[in-house]
């Protein structure tokens, strides 16, 4: 590695450069390597300084058995060490999220432990009006598959398919970060679908933003796996609340929530999404306020909103895979 590589790698990230089994070996090779009496990089200095900043939180890691190795995460806990394989991972307002091929893990510190419980409540509580509304809903709706408790986080994982992709990565893959607008109408679509559904349920879902909204580019589906410990019933309290979030929402909501925030969330995300030249009908009906009534919303944006901006319904498929993100 030449010196720009070294300095690249962010403090947090100590097993971008050391192996756990190896640290104190590597760390001795790496100092005499880089020593200024020995090299003369006029950058030594700062790179040896950065090796003993990643070698001291590497060797902290270790003790505290959080040691991470570049996609995968292990934690230590009372019977043994979670193992997390991860292709992406997200820090989020309360810990990290750690996207997989299979699974979304969250590892959230231990100090929200109340949010924790309140987001497997929440995921727990979900009911369906009938077993047809739950046939079209429920895999879109999150499955815990495991959970997690070390002497300082708490977590759970949720079950997804390797078609699944965290929306902010599919938002950055592209060069100008905007999704074309032919992608964010079905994005929209399914959202608003799913808006519907929590209205009849009276789920409120103040956590929907870009960096816990997952979809799925070959189905146009868009399962809710993010945000969860947010999450609470119309007329209930909202105990945290993301920056975005309380940036969108006006303060009658955040007191009194109700499931308009839902709707009021997805256009936020539908302008993050689009460019200044997507169709004028979409971009028009995304500044609007929602309404209260999510499925008059809905059908407005599927009847009209859509056939003005596009013409008629049809499927465009977007081309994007998870080795195209995480390769």
């Amino acid at each position: 590695m030449n010196a720009d590589t070294i300095l690249a790698i962010p403090l947090d990230e100590p097993g971008r450069l050391f192996q756990r089994a190896q640290l104190d070996q590597q760390r001795k090779e790496l100092l005499k390597a880089w020593h200024p009496d020995r090299n003369k990089d006029p950058k030594a200095g700062d790179v040896l300084n950065h090796i003993l900043k990643l070698a001291d939180l590497a060797k902290e890691r270790i003790e505290a058995g959080t040691w991470q190795t570049p996609g995968l995460l292990e934690l230590k806990h009372a019977s043994g060490r979670y193992e997390i394989r991860y292709q992406s991972k997200r820090n989020i307002e309360i810990g990290t999220m750690y996207v997989g091929r299979t699974a979304v893990t969250f590892v959230i510190d231990k100090i929200h432990q109340d949010l924790v419980e309140d987001a497997k409540r929440s995921i727990a509580s979900i009911s369906y009006p009938s077993d047809r509304v739950r046939e079209q809903i429920e895999r879109f709706m999150p499955k815990i598959i495991g959970t997690i408790e070390t002497d300082t986080h708490v977590g759970f994982a949720l079950s997804k398919t390797n078609d699944v992709l965290l929306l902010s990565d599919i938002k950055n893959h592209f060069i100008d970060r905007h999704i074309p607008p032919v992608h964010v109408a079905w994005i929209i679509s399914s959202l608003m679908n799913l808006a519907c559904f929590c209205q009849v349920t009276d789920l409120v879902l103040p956590g929907l933003d870009s960096e816990s909204v997952f979809i799925s580019p070959p189905h146009h589906t868009t399962p809710l796996l993010g945000g969860w410990w947010f999450a609470t019933k119309g007329g209930g309290k909202i105990k945290a609340l993301t920056r975005s979030a309380y940036e969108t929402l006006p303060p009658s909501l955040i007191s009194k929530p109700t499931t308009r925030i839902n709707t009021e969330l997805i256009k936020a995300i539908g302008r993050d999404l689009l460019v200044s030249t997507a169709p004028k009908p979409m971009t028009e009906w995304l500044a609007l306020p929602s309404s209260n009534d999510a499925i008059q919303d809905y059908a407005v944006w599927r009847d009209k909103v859509l056939k003005d901006s596009f013409g008629e319904r049809r499927f465009s498929k977007l081309e994007i895979t998870e080795t195209d993100l995480y390769r």
